[in-house]
């Protein structure tokens, strides 16, 4: 049988699909669900063809429909995150009808360094989300609504012991604090440097995983700050570290809903701009972190 271009452009993009989707779910709890579940289909897939199981190769062709789409239903989590991951590609910000981005006052990073550092100081564990491009209405509706000023005074009553809602996660973005008392997520994947670590830094690399928020995190036990982005844990931020890390994330930026006019503004925009703007802010962010 003689390969054709199509059937080797086929097998190109099937293995890196394939291979992009092995690394993506490494070292998670849904790989190890996942090697069982294809362990199992190999076995019977082999068995039925080297013993000639017909009956047991009809069931199993009338059920392979059910199976996959109970194995999409199983990964739900992972798919999610995924389509986010995807999303959040260069490639898709840059289209027109992509969120606006709003820059906040520079002020808002100090208030949570502010705030951090005091709690540090006195032993108080913290978990404060900062969102960013993406949405966090999900998690949101498990604390208590606040829509209150970002106070630093505030942020410090709350996560006081005696108060109710110290236990929870805070929600933050732009100049507001969302909500309080919020359960995030757990952390997906099982990483070597959340072993002996509390559900505080459990939670924060788990709402990392899910969205692109950046989260702080206060030990109780130590004193020690760290910060979650991306699925990873930074340890142990020092005072200068700390400052330095929040500005150069950007985690003071918000976005809005694109309106008509937003949105015939960047359609009028040709490539070139896209990329100039978005070089223009790179060196920006690069500037401003060099020159402290």
């Amino acid at each position: 049988m003689q390969l054709e271009l199509r059937d080797i452009l086929q097998i190109i993009i099937l293995t890196v699909i394939l291979y992009y989707g092995l690394r993506y779910i490494r070292g998670s709890r849904a790989a190890t669900m996942l090697m069982g579940v294809a362990t199992t289909i190999l076995v019977v897939f082999i068995a039925i063809h080297l013993f000639d199981l017909d009956v047991i190769g009809w069931l199993f062709g009338g059920v392979a429909l059910y199976l996959a789409l109970s194995v999409v239903i199983i990964f739900q989590p992972e798919f999610r995150r995924g389509l986010s991951m995807l999303g959040k590609h260069p490639f898709f910000s840059s289209l027109p009808w992509h969120m606006s981005q709003v820059r906040q006052p520079e002020k808002i990073s100090e208030k949570l360094y502010d705030v951090v550092e005091s709690l540090a100081a006195r032993n108080i564990g913290a978990l404060i989300a900062v969102a960013r491009s993406e949405s966090l209405n999900t998690y949101q509706e498990t604390g208590v609504w606040l829509d209150a000023p970002l106070v630093p005074e505030l942020l410090q009553t709350i996560f006081y012991p005696p108060a109710p809602l110290h236990d929870g996660g805070v929600i933050v973005r732009g100049e507001r604090i969302l909500a309080a008392g919020c359960i995030f997520p757990l952390a997906e994947r099982l990483r070597p440097e959340l072993r002996g670590l509390g559900t505080r830094h459990q939670a924060a690399v788990g709402l990392s995983e899910a969205s692109d928020a950046v989260v702080l995190v206060v030990s109780e036990e130590t004193g020690t700050i760290s910060v979650a982005h991306d699925g990873r844990l930074y340890r142990n931020m020092r005072a200068e570290a700390l400052r330095r890390y929040l500005r150069a994330l950007d985690p003071i930026d918000t976005y809005e809903p694109m309106t008509l006019g937003r949105f015939l503004e960047r359609l009028n925009q040709t490539p070139e701009n896209w990329n100039m703007r978005r070089l223009r802010m790179a060196f920006k962010r690069k500037d401003e972190v060099s020159k402290r």
